[in-house]
């Protein structure tokens, strides 16, 4: 074996091993009190425990480097396995379910099963063969597979992407008090990475896999080190004191969800339209008050509602948005202070105006609409 492919089989090493320490630690190491609440706080952790140790499947490569037929597996399981792997990890992660139904089976049972399948296959010298000379269809299919594959992560990123855009805006006025802030940035390296092992395939080039094996071992132990804490922790400190209380109330959470949403069936049902202005007219009058509250929640404002008007308030900031509602009242507070202040600071007119930075203040500017002069004619400095 030349020293070239000796490179390639000592980077495929370091690759596997690194994947199968940070599944080890990964599935047994759990974060105190959080190891408490092991399936609320990590809900994932089995799955991305496998998903680090499955780089095994490469052995092939690191005992036959210099084999045509596993360099044609090499080249085809990235464009397989990674968008699978990253499209499951989010949905059980988001979607708080286990992998099963029809689709799962179809979308990562059997991509895993048939790669495993091929690892075994080049390490039997004839099917190694085989896959040489049959390249070309090996190729074929597998590319199909994996357009398909990366077709799926996209959809779920792009559906991802739109619900926490909508949980975070729909309950939280600032956007450093955003939950899912994490999930905002790690949203991104799944296209990445796909692309990056579709170029591997394309390019045909052994020096760059060699290189995104390299990349890869450095994330999956920087990726770990975040991941080994729940991901709670970018919120700001006071909501990180309710952790966890969050995870023993769980069941009790979707208790009282399940009986709210009946509930608010029927008061929508039944109740009128002045009730519905009632309604509108308290969150008004309690966002005025306390619209300058930095970290002020969703659930601070409904806390406050009398009693038979929650539904129809509930209704009222969903139909605005609460970010949107909140920072309409803000934003009108900035531009008043603006006017009477024309020599302040971007970063003192946030401040005075309720929100928790000068970014802050930007990105709402940005985000809301527009502020609806009827909403925010209570407003005065």
């Amino acid at each position: 074996m030349s020293h070239g492919y000796t490179y390639y089989s000592d980077i495929c090493l370091i690759f596997i091993v690194t994947g199968i320490i940070c599944g080890i630690v990964r599935l047994i190491h759990h974060c105190r009190p959080y190891d408490k609440e092991i399936r609320y706080f990590y809900p994932a952790s089995s799955l991305t425990a496998f998903v680090f140790m499955a780089v095994a499947m490469l052995t092939p490569y690191y005992l036959h480097p210099e084999a045509p037929g596993t360099w044609v597996f090499v080249r085809v399981f990235g464009v397989v396995f990674y968008p699978a792997v990253f499209a499951a990890m989010f949905l059980q992660y988001f979607k708080w379910h286990k992998l099963r139904g029809s689709s799962a089976i179809l979308l990562f049972y059997v991509p895993m099963s048939l790669l495993f399948i091929m690892t075994c296959s080049v390490l039997y010298a004839p099917v190694g063969v085989w896959i040489e000379v049959h390249s070309s269809v090996v190729l074929g299919i597998a590319s199909g597979i994996g357009i398909i594959l990366t077709a799926y992560m996209l959809k779920t990123l792009i559906w991802l992407k739109s619900r926490i855009s909508a949980y975070n805006k729909g309950n939280f006025s600032d956007d450093s008090d955003f939950p899912h802030k994490f999930a905002g940035k790690v949203i991104y390296l799944p296209v990445v990475w796909t692309a990056i092992v579709w170029a591997v395939l394309l390019a045909d080039s052994r020096v760059l896999n060699m290189v995104a094996e390299i990349i890869m071992s450095i994330w999956m132990v920087l990726f770990l080190c975040l991941i080994l804490h729940p991901q709670r922790l970018l919120r700001p400190k006071y909501i990180e004191e309710q952790l966890d209380r969050i995870g023993c109330r769980k069941v009790k959470f979707m208790e009282e969800a399940i009986i709210a949403a009946k509930e608010e069936e029927v008061k929508e049902a039944e109740e009128s339209e002045p009730e519905s202005n009632e309604a509108r007219r308290q969150v008004l009058e309690i966002i005025l008050q306390k619209y300058r509250e930095p970290h002020l929640q969703k659930s601070d404002i409904l806390a406050l509602i009398g009693s038979g008007k929650k539904s129809g308030a509930n209704r009222f900031i969903i139909q605005v948005g609460y970010y949107n509602l909140i920072n309409m009242f803000r934003l009108e507070h900035a531009r008043l202070y603006g006017l009477a202040h024309p020599e302040a600071k971007q970063s003192e007119i946030a401040e005075a105006a309720g929100f928790a930075s000068g970014s802050s203040f930007s990105k709402a500017k940005r985000s809301v609409p527009q502020v609806d002069p009827e909403i925010v004619s209570g407003v005065k400095l």
